[in-house]
């Protein structure tokens, strides 16, 4: 407990095969225990129905909590929802789509906001709930067509800068190799159930650090962390 807080270790973006990933969603459940997560967020490319399954085995084997979500890919904005009861179809406006996982009371987090996504995840910043901030991007020199942790993080601090404290995340976009949670978010949540999970996405109660030692989300709850 920090903070008055149960503090959650969580990843809030992880591929299955039913689109690029290795594992199954029963697998992936699995794997998140073992990699010491309280929470994981099953997030396939423009499908739900794995973070579905994914939950239904977590809660018959006794956790982690799974939250269904789902990648919603187009070539213009990849979008994280968390939180969802059912899919969200591709193809529409991103404002509309933001609408849209609102409605089912889900959370709207911009998936790897690199560069060339800036100008639409831009236009409705006010209407998205978090930012992935870590990523493991960060762990390399950046991938072609200007794929860069650096602003990844820059999208983070720009929103800031502007007045908007977008909700920090850290997830690891986990497909295969490398480790799921690589990078993480520390949710300071009052249940580790889905509901307190997601009020604590959309209060914005996250903290998140970089390899530098950096911490990134709300500053009360980065001087908790330090102080506690």
């Amino acid at each position: 407990f920090r903070a008055g807080y149960r503090v959650l270790e969580c990843d809030f973006h992880a591929h299955t095969r039913f689109s690029d990933g290795l594992l199954s969603p029963f697998d992936i459940v699995l794997q998140a225990r073992r990699r010491g997560l309280d929470a994981l967020a099953v997030t396939e490319h423009n499908l739900a129905f794995p973070g579905q399954m994914a939950r239904w085995f977590s809660r018959r084997v006794g956790g982690p909590t799974i939250l269904v979500g789902e990648e919603i890919t187009t070539n213009r904005w990849h979008l994280i929802a968390v939180g969802l009861t059912e899919r969200v179809h591709a193809g529409a406006p991103l404002r509309t789509t933001i609408a849209a996982v609102h409605a089912q009371g889900g959370v709207a987090i911009a998936a790897h906001p690199v560069r060339r996504y800036w100008s639409r995840f831009d236009a409705v910043v006010d209407q998205l709930d978090g930012t992935e901030v870590m990523h493991p991007l960060a762990y390399g020199p950046g991938g072609p067509g200007g794929w860069r942790w650096e602003d990844i993080r820059r999208f983070y601090e720009r929103a800031l800068e502007n007045g908007r404290r977008l909700t920090a995340v850290g997830s690891s976009d986990y497909h295969f190799f490398s480790p799921l949670g690589v990078t993480r978010t520390l949710v300071f949540a009052e249940r580790d159930d889905e509901a307190a999970i997601l009020d604590a996405l959309r209060k914005g109660r996250t903290v998140v650090r970089d390899l530098a030692g950096r911490d990134y989300g709300d500053p009360a709850l980065v001087e908790a962390l330090a102080r506690e």
